[in-house]
Parts: C-alpha cells; structure tokens; sequence
C-alpha cells in the first residue's frame, strides 16, 4: 500500500502574497510553477510541490527544510495550527 509522510506547517511560514497565489492554483490547476497540485480547505492547504523553479521564496525555503528533514514525497500540509519550524514567520495583516 502507498502511503504519505507528510508534515503539517504553519501557514505562518508563507506570505499572504503566496497564500493568495496558493487560493489561484486551487481554482486553476497548473497557474503556479513549480506547484503540481493545490487543495485548499478551511484552514489551509495541501501542496504538491514537484521543483524549485519559480517558487516564491517561502515556499522554496519549506522545501528545503523538508529535504533536510528527510521528507522525501514533496507533499506539505500548511494548517493554521500546524507547527512553526525554524523557518521564518510572515505576519499576514501586514501583507494585506
């Protein structure tokens, strides 16, 4: 049976920017390079990420803790009560 590891990360590790392009791959499959696919729910979102190429930069910087973690399916769960990490910390009221 093929199962996921996947971890569950604070949205706070993206940027409201990012969020917003997350919320347009969601409705348009394929808009966001670097982004195979993106589900959205209430809280946040599953991410497939299949490459570093035009990845914002808080979403390459999770990839890269991910790898360094030993996650090897490029699969993430950002969740507004997922864990912080030592990763940066954006304050989306400010990106507003």
């Amino acid at each position: 049976m093929w199962t996921i590891h996947m971890p569950v990360l604070s949205t706070g590790h993206i940027t409201y920017e990012t969020s917003q392009m997350l919320h347009a791959a969601h409705e348009a499959p394929g808009d966001f390079p670097g982004v195979t696919l993106c589900a959205e729910y209430s809280e946040g979102f599953f991410i497939l990420i299949d490459g570093t190429e035009h990845l914002p930069d808080d979403l390459a910087s999770i990839l890269a803790w991910m790898m360094a973690q030993g996650f090897d399916d490029n699969w993430v769960r950002l969740d507004s009560d997922g864990d912080q990490v030592d990763l940066p910390v954006y304050d989306w009221e400010a990106g507003k």
